[in-house]
């Protein structure tokens, strides 16, 4: 890829990523310096690594259609990577100007007619 989005110290977790689509995802995510969970329901054996904590990748065998695989992978995922999901606190309104910036730029080319919910993870009900 010829663009670098810094997302050091952050953890993208990426569904399907063992293969095809879902692969170049993660590599974009390693490339950028983030750490990746890598959930596929097809891990493939050399993929899988230990529990080393100075690795960049995690891969999960997840099953997204059963939600106990998913809590599972993330309860793996948060004692790996120490990652605080989510940020449950409100956005200061510069941080939200980066989300506007982004979907005005060419890197948000592939974005039409979508409602993007910038809320760090906060929701009210």
């Amino acid at each position: 890829m010829d663009f670098r989005i810094d997302v050091q110290d952050k953890v993208a977790i990426v569904t399907g990523g063992a293969q095809g689509m879902g692969r170049t995802f993660v590599e974009a995510f390693l490339s950028c310096g983030a750490q990746v969970v890598v959930a596929d329901i097809a891990v493939p054996p050399e993929a899988e690594r230990s529990k080393d904590s100075k690795s960049s990748t995690l891969a999960i065998p997840t099953d997204i259609t059963d939600a106990a695989s998913v809590r599972k992978m993330v309860q793996e995922a948060t004692a790996q990577f120490l990652n605080p999901i989510p940020q449950k606190r409100f956005l200061k309104p510069e941080e939200i100007a980066f989300s506007i910036l982004f979907l005005s730029s060419p890197l948000a080319q592939g974005i039409t007619g979508h409602d993007l919910l910038v809320a760090a993870g906060y929701v009210m009900r």
